[in-house]
């Protein structure tokens, strides 16, 4: 009975924010569809040249993005015109690194490494605006798709770097407009960062041996993110329980109702993160390479 009536109100909240669902779910397809593409051209002759065309088409969704996202809370075209140009030029430096990277073979392999970390930031903000309400009553708990980026990362590069990009995306979220149903400043984005490390820690304790010229193992990813899931969601429920709820949002909740509500929302959301994870990683994989580039 809890369940039939959970799943009828989840499709209403659904329903009633049919549009930013839409336009989420197109992001994501559009984001993969071209970490695809541009995974499929590391297999190919000149792929130097290649990754430069396709990040920059990267570089152009992921403004596009930004630009709805201001456009669509009433920002002033100069404001998003300021904050697009910022990102362009961080962008266009971090296209030039990419580029002296692969002239230089002393230092090709880190300044390339650093040059996809600020990428896959750029790609994990944009995602973040594009989350939408899957709870009735709570509508400031949003479905992001941003932990695919972030284990992404951890299989390419390790644990430190996943978490660098996470951090990273919180950060740049702060030069952003302030929601109005957001406590205080920053508050948003040490609750997504707690979240997030949640979910990446037990992945990146169990990939910790993983070395960067070895394949990782799909069962044991299936497995590794699975385990994420659980303990990101007990740890969401325990933090809010304890911690978030009665000291910093100060509203009286007992634990059966944090359970139903952080509880649900945790499990769904990172159990959805985990089945796209475990779809398309291997097709997504090849993009380390850009790392390695050989003339």
């Amino acid at each position: 009975m809890f369940l039939a009536n959970f799943l009828k109100r989840f499709w209403d909240v659904i329903v009633a924010n049919r549009e930013a669902v839409i336009v989420s779910l197109t992001f994501l397809v559009l984001i993969i569809g071209w970490l695809i593409f541009l995974s499929l051209a590391q297999k190919n002759k000149n792929r130097s040249v290649k990754s430069i065309i396709s990040t920059s088409a990267l570089i152009l969704l992921i403004l596009i993005g930004v630009t709805y996202y201001l456009n669509s809370i009433k920002k002033s075209i100069v404001l998003i015109i300021i904050i697009n140009s910022i990102l362009l030029i961080i962008y266009v430096l971090l296209t030039l690194l990419f580029i002296k990277s692969s002239k230089d073979k002393t230092s090709q392999v880190n300044t390339s490494k650093i040059a996809i970390l600020g990428l896959m930031t750029g790609l994990a903000v944009v995602l973040s605006f594009f989350g939408f309400p899957i709870i009735p009553g709570f509508e400031m708990l949003r479905l992001e798709f941003n932990g695919l980026i972030y284990i992404l990362v951890l299989l390419w590069f390790g644990f430190r770097s996943a978490i660098t990009v996470c951090f990273l995306m919180n950060v740049v979220l702060l030069i952003f407009p302030v929601p109005a149903s957001q406590l205080f400043y920053g508050y948003d984005q040490i609750i997504n960062f707690i979240s997030c490390t949640s979910y990446i820690i037990p992945v990146g304790i169990i990939f910790s041996k993983l070395q960067e010229s070895e394949y990782p193992s799909a069962k044991k990813l299936a497995t590794a993110t699975i385990i994420g899931t659980l303990f990101a969601t007990l740890f969401m429920v325990f933090f809010n329980y304890y911690i978030n709820v009665p000291y910093i949002i100060e509203a009286d909740l007992s634990f059966k109702v944090i359970l139903k509500v952080f509880g649900t929302f945790n499990l769904v959301k990172w159990g959805l993160v985990t089945l796209v994870v475990n779809l398309f990683w291997r097709k997504l994989y090849d993009l380390k390479y850009i790392a390695f580039i050989k003339q």
